[in-house]
């Protein structure tokens, strides 16, 4: 969704910064749109090498002619270049594990400065290993920044959206965007519209008093033994959902109003599942996908993930 998810906004970019290459899924997605150059900066560049080998994932996009790869560091490369971005898709590895500084103030100016007018920043927001705290800090850093920032559910993590003007996507023009695309899930505009969560007034009033990462001040440097909690990932998804909008407030002209209502229902109880699956109750987990899946039959995002449960469910109980 990383991948996608700025070209939704933009669909016009001509070209795209990716920060970390990792095993090339976001620039897979990237590489699918219309757009001209991708240039793809990774710190570890044996990674281009390894990339073959999930060839099946990233449709071996290391051979496509739109990417080019740079290994380097990629605060060092947008502190140095003179090219501007339609679009920037940030996809670091979490800030505690060595790379606060592409979660700093500074680092987020940073990226501003090389955006085009119009232009789409993307960014990653883990929701797991970081206390209630320090996951409002991460999001206010970034919003501190960029004024009109959106906070976007990807499942099993978030995504911090950046624009320069107050978001408003026409739904018509975004499901035809999305018919281009070969993905089982994504093509479904319905899915897409209630992936969003929170507008940059929900944004605003969820990390109100929230400290700024900076790197004089790197809170997200450091951690407690609070920080690697398992109920980190629920808590803060859980604290961030009681923000969530109507998203006819950005996305407009939705046709099935119904549907889109089912959808919306039908998501809290998917939600709960994926909470219920980190604490580990996988009967409950089963029973609110199948409760998600009854309201909403249309969600194949829902049928996959329950289909991929049971699948497991019966290799480690085959009696259940």
């Amino acid at each position: 969704m990383l991948g996608h998810l700025p070209f939704f906004i933009n669909p016009d970019a001509q070209n795209a910064l990716i920060i970390g290459f990792g095993i090339g899924i976001t620039a897979s997605a990237v590489a699918e749109h219309d757009v001209g150059q991708i240039d793809c900066i990774e710190i570890c560049p044996g990674v281009k090498d390894a990339a073959k080998f999930f060839s099946t994932f990233n449709n071996d996009v290391i051979q496509n002619p739109k990417i080019n790869f740079i290994g380097g560091d990629g605060r060092n490369y947008i502190l140095l270049t003179n090219k501007k971005y339609d679009i920037i898709s940030c996809d670091p590895t979490h800030p505690t594990l060595g790379c606060n500084n592409l979660y700093t103030k500074e680092y987020f100016q940073l990226c501003k400065s090389i955006l085009n007018e119009n232009g789409v920043m993307c960014q990653f927001l883990p929701l797991h290993k970081l206390s209630l705290n320090e996951f409002k800090i991460l999001i206010k850093t970034f919003s501190s920044v960029f004024p009109h920032t959106t906070v976007w559910l990807a499942h099993s993590h978030g995504i911090l959206v950046a624009t320069d003007h107050e978001l408003d996507i026409d739904f018509t023009i975004l499901r035809n965007n999305l018919q281009n695309l070969q993905d089982d899930i994504l093509f479904d505009p319905y899915l897409f519209t209630i992936s969003l969560l929170c507008d940059e007034d929900a944004t605003n009033r969820f990390t109100k008093g929230a400290t700024i990462n900076t790197d004089n001040n790197p809170y997200l440097e450091f951690f407690t033994p609070n920080s690697i909690k398992r109920e980190n990932w629920d808590i803060n998804l859980s604290a961030l959902i009681k923000f969530r909008i109507d998203p006819q407030k950005i996305i407009t002209n939705i046709d099935d109003k119904d549907k889109l209502n089912r959808y919306l229902i039908a998501q809290k109880y998917f939600l709960n599942g994926l909470i219920c699956k980190n604490r580990g109750d996988i009967r409950n987990l089963i029973e609110s996908f199948k409760m998600a899946l009854k309201i909403n039959p249309e969600n194949v995002e829902t049928k996959i993930f329950l289909e991929n449960e049971l699948r497991q469910l019966h290799m480690l109980h085959p009696s259940y």
